[in-house]
């Protein structure tokens, strides 16, 4: 199958481009880079460190992407998503979006995308994180209110949205499995007392930790913790991969993570 990735250039892009071309069944056809970026013209391989026969040159054109691909893989920001879906629907190619810090306007743009075209939507695409939410969704249902729930996360240094879209996620798992809504916001900086019921999350920053990230129900006698670090992103380029070779062949609707795996209903 034919891979285009937007945003190829950065961390992300360039993990999934070096493991599309070394794993068997994928295409390297192309990638985007932003208009007037440096690798603009550039040669994917080199910058991307990737050997590869053809001779990819790193555009800004989105829609030349597109239309050449079986799927597109966006890792790249909230601000750029609109004009992602927007091309992407209009070339009918199926896409898997990896982008983290986005809004619940970026979520009903996707949500309306994906009447047109199949879309697999994940903040994170571990494996392990996928089976990490069964698990905090089974352990929230089961477990009483008396249990207070909190979620730490640490990830590098350079990471910009707080939480992170793996700890909202969890968030929003436990949140549905308590029948509660989710106000994120009100619980990252805490101060006084913790209220009841609250879903109460730490966030720390440093170094190149790709992502640690921990799900703590506690009461006045136990702590049972649930877990996931990211050892390499390597991971997630190869949950990009399986996501991608998943949405090729759905029905327009919004995915995540656990459809690709087959979780759903777990």
């Amino acid at each position: 199958m034919k891979i285009g990735i937007l945003g190829c250039a950065g961390r992300m892009g360039k993990m999934i481009a070096q493991q599309a071309a070394i794993t068997s069944g994928f295409e390297l056809i192309g990638g985007t880079v932003r208009p007037g970026s440096l690798h603009e013209g550039m040669n994917l391989n080199s910058v991307c460190e990737i050997k590869n026969d053809k001779n990819l040159i790193l555009t800004s054109d989105i829609t030349k992407i597109s239309r050449l691909a079986d799927v597109l893989i966006d890792f790249t920001h909230p601000q750029s998503l609109s004009n992602h879906l927007q091309i992407a629907a209009g070339t009918q190619t199926p896409i898997v979006v990896g982008t983290t810090g986005l809004t619940s306007d970026h979520y009903n743009l996707l949500m309306q995308t994906s009447q047109k075209i199949p879309i697999v939507s994940a903040s994170n695409t571990s494996i392990g994180v996928a089976l990490l939410n069964v698990a905090v969704d089974f352990m929230a249902r089961i477990l009483d209110p008396s249990y207070d729930i909190e979620i730490f996360e640490m990830h590098h240094r350079a990471k910009r949205d707080v939480p992170s879209g793996t700890a909202i996620t969890l968030a929003h798992t436990v949140a549905s499995a308590r029948g509660q809504t989710l106000k994120p916001e009100a619980c990252v900086a805490r101060t006084g007392q913790r209220q009841e019921g609250e879903i109460g999350f730490a966030v720390a920053r440093g170094g190149n930790i790709y992502g640690d990230v921990k799900v703590m129900f506690t009461d006045d006698n136990e702590m049972i913790e649930l877990s996931h670090r990211a050892l390499n992103r390597e991971l997630f380029a190869k949950g990009a991969l399986k996501a991608a070779q998943w949405v090729r062949h759905a029905a327009p609707g919004l995915y995540s993570m656990k459809d690709v795996l087959g979780l759903k209903n777990l």
